[in-house]
């Protein structure tokens, strides 16, 4: 899913389901109108690159960042 969906009204009732790498990109990320959860985005970064390019603690800081803002 789109991480722009977040917010929208006719997504309020749909369980959404957004990629750690697509939210990492906002300074902002939008907060969410209804039910979501954070896919890690680790099988596409090992899929990619080959190996992890982010530190556990970079990873838990991404994470609390995102899901503060997003709600």
């Amino acid at each position: 899913h789109q991480p722009h969906w977040l917010r929208l009204p006719q997504f309020r009732d749909v369980p959404l389901f957004i990629s750690r790498n697509r939210l990492t990109g906002y300074k902002t990320v939008p907060q969410a109108v209804g039910r979501w959860a954070m896919d890690s985005g680790g099988v596409t970064e090992l899929k990619d690159h080959g190996r992890w390019r982010t530190t556990a603690p970079e990873y838990v800081a991404d994470v609390r960042r995102i899901t503060a803002g997003v709600g």
